[in-house]
């Protein structure tokens, strides 16, 4: 059984599409989810594929494997569980109108949008999320540098440089990140605001 599934994940990652993380997320255990593995979803969804078919539509026609996982990514930001950082190189093994699955290492992983919270269509969480080239870390310093890929805000850092370590805020509480407060959620009941002056963080409550 071990040897079928480490044949399993190679088989997953010869078919799948390698794209890079472009904010900090989070994972942790939770309930199954299972889909099907179709890695030409990822590339209808590059931001510069020719292809112009909407595959969310739900027409499949070149399924060949299941995937399925407990390891989940809450698309309302999440502040908990184990941190993959911006720039991470992953595998995208499946998406259809709400999940997607990504292969990281050895461990296949969800996540999911939540419309309602986020304000985004699938496709535009998606090519959020994931890109196919890495993000430009070359303007910020040694140390902010350190900290984004960290996942640590701390006072000074710049709006762009929070973004990438701590993720997007929800938009139904944020809706304009020109907002001078961001309010982000580390559970279902517990979130905190972070505050801007001048751009530059200045502490949370």
């Amino acid at each position: 059984m071990k040897k079928l599934i480490i044949v399993l994940l190679y088989t997953i990652t010869l078919m799948a599409e390698q794209m890079y993380t472009q904010v900090g997320m989070w994972y942790e255990e939770g309930k199954s989810y299972s889909g099907k593995a179709n890695p030409s979803y990822a590339k209808v969804l590059a931001e510069n594929s020719p292809v112009k078919r909407d595959l969310f539509s739900g027409d499949v026609s070149t399924v060949r494997y299941m995937v399925k996982t407990d390891l989940l990514i809450n698309g309302t930001n999440f502040s908990r569980g184990t941190y993959i950082p911006v720039n991470t190189s992953v595998n995208i093994v499946s998406i259809d109108q709400r999940f997607i699955f990504f292969k990281l290492e050895n461990k296949i992983i969800m996540t999911f949008n939540v419309k309602k919270y986020t304000r985004l269509s699938s496709k535009s969480f998606f090519q959020r999320q994931f890109k196919n080239t890495k993000v430009d870390l070359s303007s910020y310093s040694q140390e902010v540098k350190q900290n984004i890929l960290q996942g640590r805000v701390k006072k000074g850092m710049s709006k762009s440089a929070v973004l990438l370590a701590r993720g997007y805020p929800p938009m139904h509480m944020t809706p304009e990140l020109d907002s001078n407060r961001w309010q982000y959620w580390e559970e279902s009941a517990h979130s905190h605001y972070y505050y801007f002056v001048d751009e530059k963080f200045d502490g949370n409550l």
